[in-house]
Formats: C-alpha cells, sequence, structure tokens
C-alpha cells in the first residue's frame, strides 16, 4: 500500500524498476552499510488515497515532520516545535526503511501484524503523552 501522492506518482517509473521481476539481480550497498537486494520482493503496489486510510494519513504526518526536523532554513518558532516533537518521543522511533525479506502477506490486502511498527510506536508516544495529563 502507497499514498496515491503527487510525490509517488513522480518517482513511480523508479518504483517500477525497483520491483520489476524481469530486471537482473544485483546488490547495491546502502548508505548505513547495509545492502539490498534489487528487484525488491514487491507483489504488488496499491495505491491509496491518505484520505482514506488513517494509516497513510499517519505516515504522511511522520514523514513530513521528520523532513522538516532536518531542513537547515527552519525559523525558529518551527525548530522549537520540531525539537519538542522530537523530545516527546518522536527520537524513539526507529526506521531503517524497504529492506528485502522472504516474509510475503499471506492475502491482498495483507492482514494487520502485531506491532510495534513505527505507526504503532507513535501511537504509544500519542496516547501515552495525552493519556498521563
Amino acid at each position: 500500500m502507497h499514498d496515491a501522492s503527487s510525490n509517488f506518482l513522480r518517482y513511480q517509473e523508479i518504483w517500477r524498476n525497483i520491483t520489476n521481476n524481469n530486471v537482473p539481480e544485483q546488490i547495491s550497498r546502502m548508505g548505513d552499510g547495509t545492502y539490498v537486494e534489487f528487484p525488491l520482493r514487491v507483489i504488488s503496489t496499491t495505491e491509496v488515497d491518505s484520505r482514506d486510510s488513517r494509516s497513510v494519513q499517519f505516515c504522511d504526518i511522520l514523514a513530513g515532520l521528520s523532513v522538516k526536523h532536518f531542513n537547515r532554513e527552519l525559523k525558529e518558532d518551527d525548530r522549537q516545535f520540531l525539537n519538542d516533537v522530537v523530545g516527546a518521543g518522536l527520537d524513539t522511533i526507529s526506521y531503517n526503511g524497504i529492506r528485502p525479506n522472504t516474509t510475503f502477506p499471506d492475502k491482498i490486502p495483507p492482514k494487520r501484524l502485531v506491532g510495534p511498527d513505527v505507526v504503532d510506536q507513535m501511537t504509544d508516544i500519542i496516547f501515552g503523552s495525552h493519556n498521563q495529563s
């Protein structure tokens, strides 16, 4: 499942290329020193309008906050807000990108896994701090 955003549509050809089973297999080193196999073992990609999916909306929010946090030209008020967000728990979320794996969904759409994935972690942070007051 992927957000049917203009950003995804802009890079749709790249996504098709890295998930296309008709290209030769190759291993590429990532920036953190790990390796990823191409093509990625993706069975299918379904575009979802984020207005129709809370999970996709939530991931959009997390991605937006993360991108803004690393913007060097951020205004001081915005910088302080994002520092507060990071300090409230955003820094405890781990992310390691798309990794090839031999675990495939057993049905389409896939059934929900038992967390804690990134969405579960952030939900715990939000509701945990909300319930503390």
